[in-house]
């Protein structure tokens, strides 16, 4: 709540592992915890891998409408990684994906790895799902997602290592009264 109200666009993503997700009581304990807290579900986007989702793709789609009608958005993380299915992208409620660290990582060096990630931006593109770019760096590995397409959502080290729970809120905050000389360097 507290990340929220330092900024009212703020979306917070959780990862839930498969035997959270599948567990009998998931649906109304995320609802009860939203219910709780006071937060929006529109605030909450859940991240579950692919791999969760081939353990009971009917029952995972049950699991996931049940929250999307109540206004939860849904990722698919680690996209690429062993159980990857043009056809899951196509038929799961899902507002987006998450491309996994290990193709950012092979892709400054081998161009096979970064025409698959320029394909999966196009893709993600056509399908007007949000696509988001796991474990960037470097400068490099920036600049070729950027050439790739310049409106990605990306996250990694380059921008900030992890901040613990109790200083996220300043460290947002001063995100938002501050200038970010990357944000300021992109908008000019």
């Amino acid at each position: 709540r507290e990340w929220i109200q330092a900024s009212s666009s703020l979306q917070v993503a959780v990862n839930i592992s498969p035997q959270q997700f599948f567990a009998p009581e998931f649906v109304s304990l995320v609802l009860r915890t939203l219910t709780e807290s006071g937060l929006a579900p529109e605030s909450l986007e859940l991240e579950i891998t692919e791999g969760t989702v081939m353990q009971d793709v009917e029952r995972a789609k049950k699991v996931m409408g049940a929250l999307i009608n109540e206004g939860i958005r849904f990722t698919l993380d680690d996209f690429g990684t062993g159980y990857s299915s043009l056809s899951h992208i196509r038929t799961l409620p899902i507002s987006g994906f998450k491309i996994d660290k290990s193709f950012i990582d092979d892709m400054v060096n081998n161009r096979e790895t970064q025409a698959i990630v320029s394909m999966l931006v196009h893709l993600a593109r056509e399908l007007d799902l949000e696509l988001t770019v796991e474990g960037v760096e470097t400068q490099k590995q920036l600049d070729i997602l950027l050439e790739i397409h310049p409106l990605v959502l990306i996250q990694g080290y380059y921008f900030s290592k992890p901040v613990p729970p109790p200083g996220f809120a300043r460290f947002l905050q001063k995100q938002l009264e501050g200038s970010n000389p990357f944000i300021d360097e992109l908008v000019t």
